[in-house]
């Protein structure tokens, strides 16, 4: 009897998966339309802006064209979205369905006063940008529709390469205009400016979420002819406005890039580009498609299973039945009980990870701060230096004393920036080492050292909250191959238990010198050994004994209690080695790792 119920249960729920994994498929298909229409109200975004502000003298026959070939879409869309309103359990999707409806019947009155020349180019701009916006509340659905991971993080992907390719868009559209008109406002400006960097945000998040392939596709086109074209006159138009608005006070500013030949050029390398990303856009709506009759199928396959399987049950309970029932019951529970544990633990661990990850952020952020600051300072000085020196040559006479004070203060000023600026610059580069081997788990060669010191260096402003000193005692070209994420984790936890835990406020204002050692050297057998001390507070035996269980911490205020359980977790299933700890109260901590280590030898092609 508790076959017969887990299997009848189980074909429901595979019924429900492939209903579900059918409205996902149709999902797709309508998304792939709606990715096509919204490629193509970019590009008459764009031909419209030029055509507005080159006051009717372009792309007049070319919008013409474009208009017969967005209504297309839209009537083809239109119809789609009806059915899939009709058959939509969704209730919110029928508001998102009835704010595009509304946008597309506005459309012919917006191409109207466009050609006619009655609306401004910001309010045309905004009309398509905001029509876009509706369209892809549809398309972000997409990741939340499934509960496959393949398809919800490949949906991810495709809608952050959605929304860069839209920002891209509307800075084709914003520059296109800028370059039409020979002249720049300070809202035009500062627009461009925030699209490019938006571009850069969901282009990075797409990276992160998508596949190799589509990243090699999408580095090549970061790489071509076209978007270094794109670069140059982007970083043109902003130098000339920055170089205008230091000699004018005035709102619009001229800008000067060779007339009505650089809009055309703007257009043509930023139409280029999109293309290209369409084609990336278009590669993944086929894969999420295959990816869900795939999963279609294995739905479908799995239901007939469970299927035979309700029979096989009844036939059996009629023989069985009291024994059977007793049995799924206890089976049921203690399944769901393990789902349930391993999927705590699994989430607290990736927790923990990020959370200590972010602990480095946020010590980042307030370290590169001052010299990031020092270095703002001092180039305002600069500045005004060179405008006493810009008077003082204007003088008839100019004392001698004058013309070198200045310039020993420029000459002071720029050291003081230029070593700021070197610190600032050596953070953000320990920082993206250690973030990002953290985030990866690819197994690489590394230099033990240079991994300790960017640990160490990145927490520095948290280490010196309590006045920790950190000694590392490490040969310079001690080179391994794994996973240098894993080290790194395993170092940050260990110092940050030690910050958390063994100097707490009250010991570490006893203290005088709160101090971190960390030793480590290779043995003769192919062996790394790190010994990690510190003179904190240290623990009692009965600590001590369970410092490896999970959840087990002596603050729940300063942690979730998996700290050394990860230590352990690191050391023993992805380094293979072992940890011991030895510790006593008032006497501080030492741990004893040993982990074998392949690059001793120099194979790195060795499993």
């Amino acid at each position: 009897m508790g076959i017969l119920l887990f299997s009848a249960i189980r074909v429901k729920d595979e019924a429900c998966f492939v209903g579900e994994i059918t409205q996902v498929e149709q999902l797709i298909k309508l998304t792939t339309q709606i990715s096509a229409l919204i490629h193509e109200t970019q590009k008459e975004r764009g031909k419209t802006s030029i055509y507005m502000s080159s006051h009717g003298q372009k792309f007049f026959e070319e919008l013409q064209v474009q208009y017969q070939n967005t209504d297309r879409l839209i009537a083809n869309v239109s119809s789609r979205l009806k059915v899939f309103n009709e058959q939509s359990e969704r209730h919110y999707f029928s508001k998102s369905f009835a704010d595009i409806v509304i946008e597309f019947e506005r459309i012919s009155l917006v191409r109207q006063q466009a050609i006619s020349l009655d609306a401004s180019v910001t309010v045309t701009i905004d009309y398509f940008s905001r029509l876009n916006k509706q369209l892809f509340k549809i398309i972000s659905m997409l990741p939340n529709v499934s509960n496959n991971s393949n398809i919800s993080q490949l949906s991810n992907a495709y809608l952050n390469l959605l929304k860069g390719k839209e920002k891209a868009g509307l800075e084709r559209a914003i520059i296109s205009s800028i370059l039409s008109l020979d002249a720049v406002s300070l809202t035009q400006y500062l627009e461009a400016i925030s699209l490019s960097a938006e571009q850069n945000v969901y282009f990075e998040n797409f990276i992160l979420a998508t596949t190799t392939p589509y990243i090699t596709l999408f580095e090549h086109i970061n790489n071509s002819v076209a978007t270094q074209r794109i670069s140059v006159i982007r970083t043109y138009v902003y130098q000339q406005f920055f170089n205008n608005q230091q000699s004018t006070n005035q709102n619009v500013l001229p800008i000067t890039y060779g007339g009505d030949s650089s809009a055309l050029q703007w257009f043509a390398a930023s139409t280029e580009r999109i293309n290209s990303l369409k084609n990336i856009e278009d590669s993944i709506t086929d894969d999420l498609l295959t990816l869900a009759q795939q999963t279609r199928t294995d739905a479908f396959y799995g239901l007939f299973f469970y299927s035979i399987l309700v029979f096989m049950a009844m036939a059996m309970a009629l023989v069985i039945p009291i024994i059977f029932k007793k049995l799924q019951r206890n089976k049921k529970k203690l399944d769901k009980n393990i789902n349930e544990l391993n999927l705590t633990r699994d989430e607290l661990l990736a927790s923990e990870k990020i959370a200590a990850l972010g602990r480095m952020v946020a010590g980042f952020a307030h370290e590169v701060n001052t010299p990031l600051g020092i270095a703002i300072g001092s180039v305002s000085q600069i500045q005004q230096i060179q405008k006493n020196l810009i008077e003082l040559l204007s003088q008839d006479e100019v004392e001698e004393q004058d013309l070198l004070d200045n310039i020993n203060v420029i000459e002071t000023v720029s050291s003081l920036a230029f070593s700021n600026l070197s610190r600032a610059a050596r953070l953000v580069q320990s920082f993206k080492r250690t973030s990002v081997d953290q985030v990866s788990e690819k197994s690489r060669r590394y230099n033990v050292k240079e991994v300790l010191e960017d640990v160490v260096f990145t927490l520095t402003s948290q280490l010196k909250k309590k006045a920790i000193i950190v000694e590392l005692y490490c040969p310079d070209k001690l080179d391994v191959f794994g996973q240098p994420g894993r080290f790194d984790q395993l170092i940050t936890n260990l110092i940050l238990n030690s910050f958390a835990h063994g100097f707490t406020t009250d010991f570490a204002n006893e203290m005088h010198n709160p101090l971190i050692q960390i030793e480590i050297d290779s043995t003769k057998n192919n062996l790394i050994r790190l010994l990690y001390t510190d003179n904190g507070k240290g623990m009692t035996p009965s600590t001590l004994d369970k410092i490896f269980e999970p959840f087990f911490t002596t603050s729940r205020t300063d942690g979730t209690g998996l700290g050394m359980y990860l230590c352990h977790n690191i050391v023993v299933n992805d380094m293979h080695g072992h940890i011991r700890c030895q510790s006593s109260l008032g006497k501080g901590v030492v741990f004893e790792i040993i982990f074998p280590c392949q690059a001793v030898l120099g194979l790195e092609n060795e499993n």
